[in-house]
């Protein structure tokens, strides 16, 4: 390879070892110093990170990693039963009021008739849909 055939190539972009120095000569023997200087943000988890809720406590990048991944899960986990537990009062309410039904006087044959107030369609549909967390939980 020539000295200067890597400049702009993938190995000397970001890719490989060597940035693209515009005016630099990537000669065989001359040394050149380059200052990197990193702007990345650090990870929630590292010291100085941040997020929205996360770090919960000041010091708490100072906890071990798997002491802070078990807090988390069982947060998650009772995050998640509360969304089940209210999920389940909103779908017995909407049982119990499209379960309603209405006793009407039929003039021609002289009985009372019980009828749904609520179309089946709109009722099933609606539980349908509040079902969908509770079978994706099981399985």
């Amino acid at each position: 390879f020539p000295a200067d055939s890597h400049i702009g190539s993938p190995l000397a972009s970001g890719v490989g070892l060597l940035p693209r120095l515009e005016g630099v000569p990537m000669a065989g023997n001359s040394s050149v110093v380059v200052e990197v200087i990193d702007t990345v943000e650090p990870s929630i988890c590292e010291p100085g990170g941040q997020g929205l809720i996360l770090p919960l406590v000041p010091n708490e990048h100072e906890w071990g990693l798997a002491v802070r991944g078990v807090i988390y899960f069982f947060f998650l986990v009772w995050c998640f039963s509360g969304v089940g537990m209210a999920s389940d009062v909103f779908m017995d309410a909407i049982e119990r009021i499209t379960s309603k039904r209405k006793r009407k006087f039929n003039p021609v044959t002289g009985r009372f008739l019980t009828v749904m107030v609520w179309n089946p369609t709109v009722a099933e549909f609606s539980e349908a849909l509040l079902t969908i967390p509770k079978t994706l939980a099981i399985n």
